[in-house]
Order: C-alpha cells, then sequence, then structure tokens
C-alpha cells in the first residue's frame, strides 16, 4: 500500500516549470520540490527536492522517491534506490497538472537561461 502524500504550495518557478511542496510519510516536514522540464517523449516527470529525487507519474498520481539525503539526490539514485511509492489525492494531482498545463511553452522561465517545458502540453494525455 502506498502512503498518502501531501501537495501545496504549487506555483511557478524561475525556470518555467512547476514548484510544489510535498509532504509525506517519512518525510522531516515540508520539502519543496521542482518539476523537470517536460518534453514530448515524457512519461513520467522528474522532480527533485533538496534532500530527494523522484519521478510523477501524472496519469495515477503516484510519485516515486529516492531514499532522502543530507546533500540532496541525484539521477543515479533513481537506479540504486529502492524507490518509495507515494499517492497524491485524486483532486491534489488534478490541481497539479492544471498547473503543470500552464507552464507549457518552448522557451520559458524568467531568467536568462529558458526551458523547453513544451511536453507539458500534453499532460492530461500522458
Amino acid at each position: 500500500m502506498k502512503s498518502k502524500a501531501i501537495i501545496s504550495n504549487i506555483k511557478t518557478s524561475i525556470m518555467g516549470t512547476i514548484k510544489f511542496d510535498m509532504t509525506a510519510k517519512g518525510h522531516r516536514g515540508t520539502q519543496n520540490f521542482i518539476c523537470y522540464p517536460i518534453t514530448e517523449e515524457t512519461k513520467l516527470i522528474t522532480i527533485q527536492s533538496g534532500k530527494r529525487i523522484g519521478k510523477y507519474d501524472p496519469e495515477t498520481g503516484i510519485i516515486l522517491l529516492s531514499k532522502s539525503r543530507a546533500n540532496s539526490s541525484y539521477f543515479h539514485h533513481l537506479q540504486m534506490d529502492n524507490l518509495t511509492a507515494v499517492e497524491i489525492d485524486p483532486l491534489e494531482n488534478q490541481e497539479l497538472k492544471m498547473k503543470i498545463f500552464t507552464t507549457s511553452g518552448k522557451k520559458v522561465g524568467e531568467s536568462i537561461v529558458k526551458s523547453n517545458n513544451s511536453g507539458a502540453i500534453n499532460i492530461f494525455e500522458m
């Protein structure tokens, strides 16, 4: 059985993608996660906080998370760790997908470096 996660404070990041706060069993309080840019080929969206990295499945609302690390987790931890599955409420999942949808574009972000987040337009078809 997957533990429940609570998503809050969903906003657009400086990268032009979504960031959000998440609390789940095993977390020492709330962690802030950022979504990596979404391409046309993306099926699972990479998310990362200061302690964990994970994969978010927008279709199911299930997030697979690495172990918590003091100095952050990186892509290789997705292969090395036994990932923990958490599930977000269907209404929160819908809200998160709506916010992701609004960030779609080939050059998004508020800094000099722009992100290609064009795959976000397909969030409801993933």
